[in-house]
């Protein structure tokens, strides 16, 4: 069992991938034995932590992983299905040349092309992709109603986070959520790559596909890893070493560093 998980997590990633999950996976099973000797857990630790840099583990981002940063929805080109998965995460390696571009996806090509060009929903890449799940004519139905009670509340009411509406209707907002540990994470997740461009990530992509479609200029969102290419920029700038001149000072994931 331990085997094929290995291979499938391989195949997701390659070496840097298996490397990491291996390195938590035996952190997470040795982890409370050892610590239950606080001396030798301590010394453990730092030696587990010093060889977590040197081996180039993963590593956590010095951003808050909760804190929304506000984007124009339209900048998100790109879906990313892969790993790295978790919150807060730095991760090195070519993870972040596997994109896949939004209008290539069916539910936001579907979506664009039936509030903007006014094709009907049958005619869509989505409804073809519902019935290769093997969904049936009312399922989808479902599914679609539910599309169109989004847009209508977006359009209607303007873009709700997952706080706000938590505030206003808690249990339905509490029954929707399926992407997330909580309701409170389950907006718009993007990973950031290494030239600073957004990937779709999990939840939210009816609300992003929506959002889109409305031409809102901003939504929030939460990034959930960052390539450590991109972390090191942040790294320049929070250590005041200058802004590299080939990015742009208003990307939304350096706005905690340049206006403080």
């Amino acid at each position: 069992m331990l085997l094929k998980r290995a291979w499938e997590i391989y195949r997701e990633g390659g070496i840097p991938y298996l490397r990491n999950e291996m390195g938590w996976f035996l952190w997470r099973k040795i982890g409370p034995q050892l610590f239950r000797n606080q001396s030798i857990g301590r010394t453990v630790f730092r030696t587990g932590m010093h060889a977590h840099r040197c081996l180039g583990f993963s590593r956590y981002t010095d951003a808050d992983p909760f804190k929304y940063i506000y984007v124009d929805p339209n900048a998100i080109e790109y879906y990313y299905r892969g790993p790295p998965r978790g919150w807060g995460r730095v991760v090195d390696g070519e993870w972040d040349l596997d994109r896949e571009p939004l209008s290539e996806h069916p539910l936001f090509s579907a979506v664009e092309d039936h509030y903007v060009r006014g094709i009907e929903w049958q005619q869509t890449d989505l409804w073809d992709a519902y019935q290769e799940r093997g969904q049936s004519e009312e399922e989808i139905n479902d599914a679609l109603r539910r599309i169109e009670t989004l847009y209508e509340s977006i359009k209607t009411n303007g873009y709700k986070s997952q706080r706000e509406l938590l505030r206003t209707n808690p249990d339905e907002t509490r029954e929707c959520n399926n992407d997330a540990i909580h309701a409170s994470l389950n907006d718009i997740a993007v990973n950031v790559f290494r030239d600073g461009e957004f990937g779709k990530k999990y939840s939210g992509n009816h609300r992003l596909a929506i959002a889109r479609v409305l031409n809102l200029k901003e939504v929030p969102v939460l990034v959930r890893t960052r390539h450590l290419e991109w972390q090191r920029i942040r790294n320049k700038i929070r250590k005041s070493e200058g802004v590299p001149a080939e990015i742009n000072t208003t990307h939304p994931d350096l706005q905690d560093l340049l206006t403080r």
